[in-house]
């Protein structure tokens, strides 16, 4: 309890534009490189960015956040997925009170496999009012859609949590 303390206002600032996560592409031309800031302008600020595994080291058009909406929420409350092509922005939101933590996606089976929304995104919710913590699976073609199937955890889990998804069973 005492730790929980300590931690409690862990993501509860605002950020400065200065200290906001930014997605950039890189261009290497005649031994310089030059930044641009890519993605929707009405994205969020967001942190622990992610995209589809099939696209890791490949062009891709869909980024994964973990994100505060409005920008003076204070927490890290809901995903986007933001669109570098069409600069759209797809948001699920939790509820009050209800905190994201990182965008985990897991490739569906069977479908298009060229498709980066052709996936399911895991995410932990920890419900500060409840105490409690919530595995939240989401369509990533439909963020707004809400969650298609919510598992509760015995235990809660609070922020900081991380994780990565892998087809292999580890006993």
């Amino acid at each position: 309890e005492q730790l929980e303390e300590v931690f409690k206002n862990l993501y509860d600032k605002k950020f400065t534009p200065a200290e906001q996560c930014r997605l950039r592409s890189v261009t290497v031309k005649d031994g310089k490189a030059k930044l641009q800031d890519v993605g929707p302008s009405g994205a969020s600020p967001f942190e622990l960015p992610t995209i589809h595994p099939s696209f890791i080291a490949k062009e891709n058009q869909q980024v994964y956040t973990n994100a505060m909406y409005p920008d003076t929420a204070g927490k890290l409350n809901c995903i986007e997925r933001l669109d570098l092509n069409t600069n759209e922005v797809d948001q699920a939101h939790f509820g009050p009170y209800r905190y994201a933590e990182e965008p985990i996606l897991v490739p569906k089976s069977g479908g298009d496999r060229y498709d980066e929304t052709n996936a399911y995104v895991l995410t932990l919710v920890y419900d500060t009012i409840e105490h409690a913590t919530d595995c939240v699976v989401l369509d990533a073609a439909n963020l707004a859609g809400g969650p298609i199937a919510t598992i509760r955890l015995p235990s809660p889990i609070t922020y900081g949590f991380h994780g990565m998804w892998t087809d292999e069973t580890f006993l």
